[in-house]
């Protein structure tokens, strides 16, 4: 599988990446890995588009949860802007829908 297509913005400590594609086994440590050195980097309020996630397993879901506790670790937050459906659908299938802060 490819990895995810990624565009990150940056505004002083704000960041916004937008992901596209599948975020599975083999793509999610590549979304993983570049938001945590937006992180690493200075980003405390980090928001996801998923609006153009066209699916997503437990992996993706595992890189979304140590994403939002490395944000909250350095006085920041987590934020998933419009997530797809089946975004939305692993979030309430994994009973994490009311832990991760979504916005539409």
């Amino acid at each position: 599988m490819a990895e995810p297509t990624l565009k990150i913005e940056r505004d002083d400590d704000r960041t916004t990446v937008h992901v596209a594609g599948e975020i599975d086994l083999a793509s999610a440590p590549a979304l993983e890995r570049r938001v945590l050195e937006a992180i690493a980097g200075g980003a405390r309020a980090v928001t996801l588009d998923m609006s153009e996630v066209s699916f997503m397993d437990s992996t993706g879901l595992r890189s979304v949860l140590t994403i939002r506790e490395a944000a909250v670790a350095a006085g920041g937050s987590l934020v998933l802007s419009r997530p797809s459906e089946p975004v939305r659908r692993l979030l309430d299938v994994s009973g994490l829908a009311d832990r991760i802060q979504t916005q539409a």
